[in-house]
């Protein structure tokens, strides 16, 4: 019998610390309710500011690419310039009205971004010296410079 009384004391205290430990964390929950509900505001906030920047750049995206687009439909319509997805990721660009008795004479080149990230010229017709001006457009990034240039390079070597 008093076996029995001390197994079911160890059992009381047992259950008695668990109810402590109950209580504890019952205690505690108000707060950390709270503090997860500040973290939750805080994360809601973060995440309007991001949907806020998302839409802003999707938005100055749209802009460019209507700018770009405008641009290449100028390139084509006023100096004959189009553009001409090629394999591996790089483009033809295809000159024409180069020379006024031939406006349909095209001149062109391929130009693609090597593992560098270096510009690099893997075609040329007819073949005019671009290592310069590609050394230059590897340097500052300016396309628009860099074929407004061989473009003169084409007209110079069409017209000899």
């Amino acid at each position: 019998m008093l076996l029995e009384r001390e197994k079911e004391a160890r059992q009381l205290a047992l259950l008695e610390q668990q109810l402590n430990e109950v209580r504890t964390v019952e205690e505690r929950l108000p707060k950390d309710v709270e503090t997860l509900r500040r973290e939750l505001k805080t994360l809601e906030r973060s995440a309007t500011r991001l949907q806020a920047l998302v839409s802003t750049k999707r938005a100055m995206a749209q802009v460019r690419s209507a700018e770009l687009h405008k641009a290449v439909q100028c390139y084509s319509e006023w100096l004959g310039l189009t553009l001409e997805p090629v394999r591996d990721d790089k483009t033809r660009f295809v000159f024409t009205r180069l020379v006024r008795a031939q406006p349909l004479r095209e001149a062109y080149l391929v130009l693609g971004v090597d593992e560098q990230g270096n510009f690099v010229v893997d075609e040329c017709e007819p073949a005019v010296a671009v290592k310069a001006p590609l050394a230059v457009l590897n340097e500052t990034q300016e396309l628009s410079a860099f074929m407004a240039h061989v473009r003169r390079l084409f007209v110079a070597a069409l017209t000899q």
